[in-house]
């Protein structure tokens, strides 16, 4: 078997919103701020287009003999003209370079036989909803058999690994690499997704296929490398605060034995993060003050994002790119305060996170003038407590002892709710008190009630309220 190199990519979800961030973009008090948010309001609009210029170019650097595309390439069915547009020319310039492409359909972009009055450059093999292979060559001359099949609906029901089995090659052939490409829900692997195309390792493993390109979970996840490769690239760009890490594609090396080595090269432009900060007051060298706590968020952040930049170029040079083949993605940040702290009460004022966000932006816009990478932080999430024993708080005999042992009866009445969920007479705690919020006709198809852990988060927050406004008093 002859050595090659090619590029499983999936989930590229060309022109999807970013979810969560327009209104903190757009809407600013800070006038001083507002050039900066317009950098970072253009840089998301092309986001998905730069990950989709950066994986040809990887195609290209790697002098890849094809690309697989596993599945949602676009948001919609259709797809917007730009995305469309945007994907013939790169499909154009593989094809100059000598570079297949084989590509499936997922949920979001369903297999359809109508024409999108745009058509496809010869190198380029669309799968339809049935089953069928295509050989991938090298001057004439096969290099790997590529099975696929798209998803039918935008709900596809159907276990598609059940469609799938190695092609037996001919007496007068050597074994030939061969590849399942599918968009599916693994199962153990579906996270936030939707179980459309649901199957198991034991069916892929079952087709006997050397390599499975699959697509629909957006983090980059090697399920299995051997004998059987089972891979999930991961989006090539991260949509929203939940989907943090690197995101981009797999480059894949075959050696002439077979065996299947894939490496992950970041593509995004914008790299989402999550930042927490334990500022327990036991805890030695945790900020005394504001400013200490600003120093340390700073402090923080620019590690990380150096740490971002050292990740892409390890990766750039682990498949002999140029280290700077593109500048450092744009590092946007969830930060999270927890722990018991004597700065609870200072962060709980209003207007207080968002002063100190405010005010922590300024500071990060100095950073970015004087390097070449953006550093923005999209929301702090307060999850402090004070210093004080609740517990004991609640044998006061005032008012704040009251709350406090309403709390724990609300608490513990939600315990008892869930041993006892057989009484059909006994009412659930978001029955009893949230049924006006989350039980309308209306509402119930969009809107999921809160489980027994979210109740009890919802009943620790509103307890952690009323004793800021109660001892603020």
């Amino acid at each position: 078997m002859h050595p090659f190199t090619f590029v499983h990519a999936a989930d590229l979800h060309l022109d999807a919103p970013f979810r969560g961030v327009s209104l903190a973009l757009e809407d600013s008090a800070n006038s001083a701020a507002q050039p900066h948010r317009r950098s970072l309001q253009a840089l998301f609009s092309r986001a998905g287009f730069t990950a989709l210029e950066r994986l040809t170019e990887v195609c290209l650097a790697c002098k890849a003999d094809f690309l697989l595309l596993a599945g949602d390439i676009y948001n919609a069915a259709e797809g917007s003209l730009r995305a469309r547009l945007a994907l013939r020319d790169a499909f154009l310039r593989l094809e100059q370079a000598g570079i297949a492409v084989f590509l499936v359909k997922g949920n979001h972009d369903p297999f359809s036989s109508e024409t999108t009055g745009i058509s496809w450059p010869a190198n380029v093999v669309e799968y339809d909803s049935q089953m069928s292979t295509h050989t991938a060559l090298r001057s004439g001359e096969p290099l790997a058999l590529v099975h696929g099949i798209s998803h039918a609906t935008e709900k596809e029901g159907r276990n598609l690994a059940h469609f799938f089995s190695r092609s037996q090659e001919p007496s007068s052939m050597e074994k030939i690499f061969q590849i399942g490409l599918l968009h599916c829900a693994l199962d153990g692997q579906e996270g936030i997704h939707a179980k459309y195309a649901p199957c198991s390792l034991p069916d892929l493993v079952a087709t006997q296929l050397d390599y499975w390109a699959l697509g629909h979970v957006h983090s980059p996840q090697i399920i299995r490398q051997s004998p059987i490769c089972v891979v999930y690239p991961g989006s090539t760009q991260g949509l929203h605060v939940n989907e943090s890490g690197p995101h981009g594609c797999m480059v894949v090396q075959v050696d002439k034995h077979g065996v299947a080595n894939p490496t992950l090269m970041p593509l995004a432009p914008v790299q989402w993060e999550h930042l927490t900060f334990t500022l327990d007051a036991a805890t030695e060298n945790t900020p005394e003050d504001i400013v200490a706590l600003e120093s340390l968020i700073l402090k923080t952040m620019q590690e990380l994002a150096q740490r971002i930049t050292e990740g892409q170029i390890k990766a750039c040079t682990a498949l002999a790119l140029p280290a700077a083949i593109w500048p450092s993605p744009a590092l946007i940040a969830r930060v999270t305060l927890s722990g018991r702290t004597a700065l609870h009460h200072e962060l709980r004022q209003p207007g207080a996170l968002t002063a100190l966000q405010q005010h922590l932006e300024e500071s990060l816009r100095t950073l970015c003038a004087e390097g070449n990478q953006e550093i923005w932080i999209r929301d702090i999430i307060p999850a402090t407590r004070p210093t004080l024993d609740i517990d004991t708080v609640g044998l006061r005999p005032d008012l704040i002892g009251e709350v406090v042992r309403v709390a724990r009866a609300l608490q513990s009445a939600e315990q008892q709710d869930e041993h006892e969920a057989h009484n059909k007479t006994k009412l659930h705690l978001p029955d009893a008190l949230l049924g006006e919020l989350f039980f309308r006709t209306r509402l119930r198809e969009d809107i999921a009630a809160p489980d027994k852990s979210e109740c009890n988060a919802i009943i620790e927050e509103a307890t952690l309220l009323c004793l800021d406004l109660l001892e603020g008093k």
